[in-house]
């Protein structure tokens, strides 16, 4: 739509040509953002494919520290800065947990962190939504080393 103070249908033709351009740019504005939302997609389907071949390579649980090492590399690779990643597992019949976890580098630390739930509180927190089956589990922290613990089940 175009405005005027004064009539001026001799420049109708002309407006009609811009709208047209216009109508065009938009148009290709928004194959844009459909092509960088689909690039997007294809980034993270490469990545979760490294992760998932990683996993499906595994023949020992030690190897989780390995695949913890992909994942971090992975993230980062999305443009996601994690300070360290933990894959735990959990027993139903005990509060034990253990741990594969990266160093803050993103290299896999090779040596098994064990801990109780019953203990910790933060271990408590992942603990107990494991337990009721929650998808996510979102802590944050404050303070020196400010940051974020997310944790998904099985």
């Amino acid at each position: 739509m175009f405005i005027t103070y004064d009539p001026v249908p001799e420049m109708w033709d002309i407006f009609k040509r811009f709208g047209k351009v216009f109508e065009q740019t938009y148009t290709r504005f928004l194959d844009l953002q459909k092509a960088e939302a689909q690039a997007r997609e294809a980034q993270i389907e490469a990545a979760l494919e490294k992760v998932r071949s990683r996993t499906l390579a595994m023949q020992k649980s030690d190897e989780l520290a390995e695949t913890a090492a992909v994942l971090f590399q992975q993230l980062i690779h999305l443009g996601i800065e994690p300070n360290r990643l933990y894959i735990g597992t959990m027993e139903d019949k005990s509060s034990d947990m253990e741990f594969w976890i990266t160093d803050e580098d993103g290299s896999k630390v090779s040596t098994m962190f064990k801990g109780d739930a019953s203990k910790n509180v933060s271990m408590k927190k992942m603990y107990d939504g494991w337990k009721q089956k929650k998808k996510i589990h979102c802590d944050r922290y404050a303070g020196e080393g400010t940051g974020r613990l997310l944790s998904l089940p099985r």
